[in-house]
């Protein structure tokens, strides 16, 4: 197998894209990912590319990677695996997310498998560097009562994967992971873990039996349709727990030999924690 020693490197520093740190996300989840789809287009494109590359480790560990005819067939495949307790991710561009709307949105309120786990990548591009709409996935993400995960650094791009699984199981809700273009097409070096593959995958495989299929959960028919509207509370409840306990959003205090009454403080995410942090250091204002 001529397979780039990066992808399962257990252990120390490696350099990555942003796509290709999506994917040795994916390696990495606990317990394996069992499903890898989606419909390619940039900036998150590269994410198709590197697993066509690791294809012989795919199939050799039973993971099953393919890029759906579309975004809605691709969130399709997604809903379908949450009938069992599958990991599966489907990456998309921003424009990519309307076309897969209707199908998130069902998917979204049936719920991820609480032994499973939905992650929907977003592939935003806020300058229209590639893309035809400056889209602002989190809007729509909003309307679909998707919550969303905004990873800021290269380690966090890579480790965060494992975390929106862990968040979706726990919480039973679709997860969105939203990656702009700079981080995409950007990079860095990591710490990586060991890979993680499934142990029901796509060579040990398992019958559904479709005569135990949860009707009441899984099939979206009124009065089923509101009972799922009214427990959707108690999830949101389930995700702020897990977050918390998975210390997703952080205070980071002033250090010791400053003044620790510091009166300001700032609120950011995702790549804009990243220039913020630069900034400060450029004013000598870092920690304190």
């Amino acid at each position: 197998m001529n397979l780039d020693p990066r992808f399962v490197k257990a252990s120390g520093l490696e350099v990555f894209t942003g796509n290709e740190l999506l994917v040795k996300g994916c390696l990495e989840t606990e317990g394996g990912t069992h499903l890898w789809t989606g419909y390619p287009g940039s900036p998150v494109s590269g994410f198709f590319d590197t697993a066509h590359e690791l294809r012989e480790l795919l199939t050799a560990n039973g993971v099953r990677a393919t890029m759906a005819n579309n975004e809605a067939l691709g969130a399709a495949m997604v809903n379908g695996s949450q009938m069992e307790g599958l990991r599966a991710i489907a990456v998309q561009k921003s424009v990519g997310v309307h076309v897969a709307a209707d199908a998130l949105a069902l998917g979204n309120l049936v719920g991820a498998h609480p032994d499973g786990g939905a992650v929907i990548v977003l592939g935003d591009d806020p300058w229209s560097d590639s893309t035809q709409v400056p889209a602002d996935s989190r809007y729509l993400c909003k309307h679909l009562m998707m919550p969303i995960l905004e990873p800021s650094d290269p380690q966090e791009l890579k480790d965060w994967v494992d975390l929106a699984f862990k968040l979706s199981r726990e919480s039973e809700l679709y997860i969105g992971y939203l990656v702009t273009t700079n981080q995409a097409d950007g990079g860095g070096s990591v710490e990586v873990r060991p890979n993680e593959f499934p142990a029901r995958n796509a060579i040990n495989k398992a019958a559904l039996d479709t005569a135990a299929i949860d009707l009441e959960r899984n099939v979206l028919l009124p009065p089923r349709t509101w009972r799922k509207e009214q427990n959707l509370p108690e999830r949101f409840s389930r995700l702020w727990a897990s977050a918390r306990r998975h210390q997703v959003n952080r205070i980071l205090r002033p250090e010791a030999s400053t003044n620790d009454a510091a009166r300001l403080g700032f609120i950011t995410s995702a790549a804009a924690y990243c220039y913020l942090r630069h900034a400060l250091a450029e004013l000598g204002l870092d920690g304190q």
